[in-house]
């Protein structure tokens, strides 16, 4: 509901002792039916055009000396995690500035400065970078519509993560450090794979995946897909330079059954931000752990349909062109983490 000040309250009761209706008040002020019917009842009720006592603390009114004490004390140094709302609104209340955390808050959000949590990036080793931007030259000028796009992602069943835990506040995600990522044990496994024209059913397995298991997998999965998505036509596969995948009995399978394919020598390593489906992975995890599944089969069912969820045709193919403006990304950043 909208605040008025006294000479709109004033304006509102002077049209209704006049005679006018709230709906004759709401189309000469502007005011919305709510706020005109509100004040005509307080003036006929007590006549008084002040705002009641309110219980709780007063409004905090934010000058820009407060805002810049709240945007200092909330950021954190290189290194350091930056401090919650709750904790900086108990320091300018302990030095005479009474104020809460929700006005903290709001005072941060009307400023552009918004809570983040650090990304998870591979960490780089040498000659990683001078790779991926070899790569990112040879690769230019493909095609990436005519692409198939495949990995196997391990799946936990585990609650839903609480995000607002470890946030950081910032006008500026660029300056977040990332956490380097480690491995973590498995549940239950899925191989996926997409194009821009659609996606592969999952496949499930919980053994330790082998060269054997993984050809038959792309046997059964990546070729069917891929004779619907191009018929005849050429099209390349994608995938990371995993030891299963660069195994011989993988290698010669692919050159015997695979138009074209990204080698082990072109593909870069620590570079997941340079194939497309571990965006959908992540998408994938959070809308399956939304179900909070309990057992195995519970978390294939959560997985299986937050596939179908995600994966829509629009998707698969946003995420297929959007190699072009990674590879650019790639180069501007001179072979960096991108981001995506």
């Amino acid at each position: 509901m909208a605040r008025l000040s006294a000479q709109q309250r004033a304006e509102i009761v002077q049209l209704y002792l006049q005679g006018e209706s709230v709906n004759a008040i709401v189309r000469h002020t502007g005011h919305d039916h709510k706020t005109v019917l509100r004040w005509v009842r307080r003036v006929t009720a007590d006549g008084s055009l002040q705002d009641k006592a309110r219980s709780g603390r007063p409004l905090k009114v934010m000058t820009p000396t407060v805002v810049s004490k709240i945007k200092r004390l909330v950021r954190a140094k290189k290194g350091q995690r930056s401090r919650s709302t709750r904790r900086v609104a108990a320091t300018l209340s302990s030095r005479g500035t009474l104020i809460s955390h929700t006005s903290v808050r709001k005072a941060l959000h009307s400023e552009g400065v918004k809570p983040y949590v650090q990304p998870q990036v591979p960490l780089q080793r040498r000659g990683d970078k001078k790779w991926r931007l070899r790569f990112a030259d040879e690769q230019k000028e493909r095609n990436w519509r005519r692409c198939v796009f495949a990995d196997e992602k391990t799946f936990v069943c585990n609650p839903r993560p609480n995000r607002r835990n470890d946030v950081i506040w910032t006008d500026d995600p660029s300056t977040i450090e990332p956490i380097m990522r480690v491995a973590h044990s498995v549940s239950v496994n899925a191989f996926g794979a997409f194009s821009a024209s659609g996606k592969s059913p999952l496949f499930f397995f919980s053994e330790t995946l082998t060269a054997p298991l993984y050809v038959s997998i792309l046997e059964s999965t990546v070729l069917s897909a891929a004779r619907g998505w191009f018929g005849g036509g050429h099209w390349t596969y994608l995938q990371d330079s995993d030891p299963k995948h660069t195994a011989k009995l993988t290698q010669d399978w692919l050159r015997a059954n695979v138009p074209e394919y990204i080698t082990r020598e072109q593909w870069p390593p620590r570079s997941p931000d340079l194939n497309p489906i571990e965006n959908a992975w992540a998408l994938v995890a959070k809308q399956a752990s939304l179900r909070q599944p309990k057992t195995l089969e519970e978390l294939r069912r959560a997985v299986r349909f937050a596939w179908t969820e995600v994966m829509t045709q629009e998707y698969c193919t946003t995420l297929a062109e959007s190699m072009g403006a990674r590879l650019l990304k790639l180069r501007q950043l001179r072979g960096a983490h991108t981001g995506y």
